[in-house]
């Protein structure tokens, strides 16, 4: 099924990765295909370009840097925006986003150091368990330091993501009620944004795979969008050269799963293993624990939200919009079309009456002095007008519009002309 809203991509803007205080631009713009993102574009100049200034865009994919695009010149004003960028929660960092010092209280009652209890209970990151009699970590508190259950992580991860694409949702509708034309175009921009990265995100499995080489056994964790047989076997090509022989195990595969893959890697960050270049790979201190906590998450069941972000259709906001914009459309070509018919008409008549043709009515088809006095309104206007009232005083009391009283008027005296002169 077509898509009509696809052609709005071309429109949207780029979407930045964290790093420090720097966002990195994550997506180009294609004229033909839309929003593209960084891992599926080669190295070097492309032909995509910067959707605030149009200008074209280098594709920066070192071993360094996270991957990103940048101008192939000055960037421009708008692409250095650093703050309220649409990013999906929880994505880009675990640390909330709080303050360096409320973090360093929060790893201090982690290590049972003296703490703030009443910062960080503010801050929703501990509560005072009334059976024990002490704080403990909340789940949002467990997040920063990798304690939380990946499936727990997943289903809170979940939440924000809803929450966020709702209150993105309200902006769009409060600049669209406002009339800002401005503040309209940035908020619809940051909505397409976050719904084209949590749409990449729906897309993404996330897999578990078991790899044994004749020194010894080790874990993979990644995402991918293909069909897992084709990942594993460039996964298998890619370590062949440095393990040698292998035999490789899907111990699971969990489809529209792509948002826990960070948290996965941050979790178990120090059990991770470097093989040549590559360093997502693990060896787990506790395989059975690691791989349970892995095999909590449920099947997934997608919301009517999440669908509809994955099918790529618009947020409610965005739909009334459009629906908006089609009604002012037909209502110009109806417009329009109706002034045609005008121009039309008119020109038709001007050509009869310069030919000689009479154009309108018949003479004589007019309504009677008769017939007009007789109807149901007329002995009130008439009492009304022999009362002294005004033309418009009378059209106010009766109840009429203003030329009904005037044509009243008009066969009365018409009627009494006649009635005089027989």
């Amino acid at each position: 099924m077509e898509n009509p809203f696809r052609d709005t991509l071309k429109h949207i803007k780029n979407v930045y990765h964290e790093k420090g205080r720097r966002m990195w631009l994550e997506y180009g713009i294609s004229d033909e295909l839309g929003l593209i993102h960084i891992s599926d574009t080669p190295r070097g100049h492309t032909d995509l370009h910067c959707p605030y200034c149009h200008g074209r865009l280098v594709a920066k994919k070192g071993p360094t840097v996270a991957h990103h695009f940048a101008h192939n010149g000055t960037t421009c004003n708008p692409a250095s925006r650093t703050t309220d960028l649409p990013l999906l929660p929880f994505f880009h960092s675990f640390t909330l986003h709080v303050a360096p010092r409320l973090l360093a209280q929060l790893q201090a009652f982690n290590a049972g150091h003296t703490y703030d209890a009443d910062w960080l209970k503010a801050a929703n990151l501990i509560r005072y368990n009334g059976f024990t009699f002490a704080h403990e970590l909340t789940k949002l508190g467990q997040i920063p330091l990798g304690l939380l259950s990946v499936n727990l992580f997943s289903a809170i991860h979940e939440e924000r993501l809803a929450a966020q694409h709702d209150r993105l949702d309200q902006r769009l509708a409060s600049a669209w009620r406002a009339g800002n034309a401005v503040a309209l175009a940035e908020a619809e921009t940051d909505l397409m944004l976050y719904r084209t990265q949590w749409q990449r995100v729906l897309r993404s499995a996330l897999y578990l795979v078991e790899i044994e080489t004749r020194n010894g056994r080790f874990h993979k964790v990644g995402i991918t969008m293909r069909p897992i047989a084709e990942r594993i076997a460039e996964i298998q090509a890619a370590l062949l050269p440095h393990v040698g022989t292998m035999t490789m195990k899907v111990l699971n595969v969990f489809p529209h799963r792509g948002h826990v893959e960070p948290y996965v890697k941050f979790k178990y960050a120090k059990q991770r293993r470097a093989i040549g270049n590559f360093t997502e790979y693990f060896d787990w201190l506790d395989r059975t624990g690691t791989i349970r906590d892995l095999r909590r998450m449920p099947a997934k069941v997608l919301t009517s939200l999440e669908q509809g972000v994955l099918d790529g259709m618009p947020s409610p906001t965005m739909q009334a919009i459009f629906q908006a914009h089609q009604e002012q459309e037909a209502a110009a070509q109806r417009a329009a079309r109706a002034a045609a018919r005008g121009a039309r008409t008119k020109a038709g008549m001007d050509a009869a009456r310069q030919a000689g043709v009479h154009v309108g009515r018949p003479n004589g088809s007019g309504e009677s002095a008769a017939a007009v006095l007789a109807k149901p309104w007329s002995r009130a206007i008439l009492q009304c007008l022999a009362d002294g009232m005004s033309l418009r005083e009378t059209a106010a009391m009766v109840g009429v519009a203003l030329n009904t009283v005037r044509k009243v008027k008009a066969a009365a005296e018409q009627v009494a002309t006649t009635t005089h002169d027989g």
